[in-house]
């Protein structure tokens, strides 16, 4: 009787489709592609990958809050401790609306990843959003975390994938801005072992 393969966890696949991703780019192969139902694709443009990620986004934003005034009537103790109360209350409020307003990583949420050669496009809040190769400017790369973040300049606020899609995003974003050396030599990608 033989033995039954049985199929690859789906980190597994995924860490081995970005190892074969990675070697056909570095090689100057054109990995294989896929059809995309959900999402026009620009004339010409292929698509490689529909991954699951969760995604981020990293910004500050505007906060308000409240201050509140008593006026307090009575012994002089009495007027004391309800202004002290009152100024207690004010700075807490204070302090958490500047903890809400720092800029940090926001809008955290399971999404689809779409990865073409130009374009990461991801599915979120009941809409897609898509992100120019072009346009990146930076990355951190942490596949020991599957981690990928990647810097648009002024162009976008700086995305993060984690997950099953951020090998291949960091794959496909680092051929985009160094091209074929670069995949085969980034020392992030290292990580998913030699060409």
């Amino acid at each position: 009787m033989t033995e039954v393969e049985r199929p690859l966890d789906p980190s597994a696949h995924a860490w081995r489709t970005a190892q074969a991703f990675r070697a056909d780019l570095a090689n100057g192969r054109v990995p294989p592609t896929g059809r995309v139902w959900d999402v026009r694709a620009d004339p010409g443009e292929a698509f490689f990958f529909d991954l699951p990620a969760t995604y981020a986004r990293f910004y500050g934003q505007s906060t308000s809050y409240t201050q509140h005034g008593g006026f307090f009537f009575g012994s002089p103790g009495f007027v004391a401790g309800g202004l002290a109360a009152t100024a207690l209350v004010n700075r807490h409020n204070r302090r958490q609306a500047q903890a809400a307003a720092a800029p940090q990583w926001r809008e955290v949420q399971h999404s689809r990843v779409l990865v073409s050669d130009r374009r990461l496009v991801c599915h979120v809040n009941g809409g897609w959003l898509d992100f120019a190769l072009d346009a990146v400017v930076g990355v951190q790369i942490d596949l020991e975390r599957w981690a990928f973040a990647a810097d648009f300049g002024s162009r976008a606020v700086p995305l993060l994938l984690t997950g099953l899609a951020a090998p291949v995003a960091a794959v496909v974003s680092v051929f985009a801005m160094h091209g074929p050396s670069g995949v085969a030599e980034h020392p992030a990608l290292r990580r998913l072992g030699a060409l």
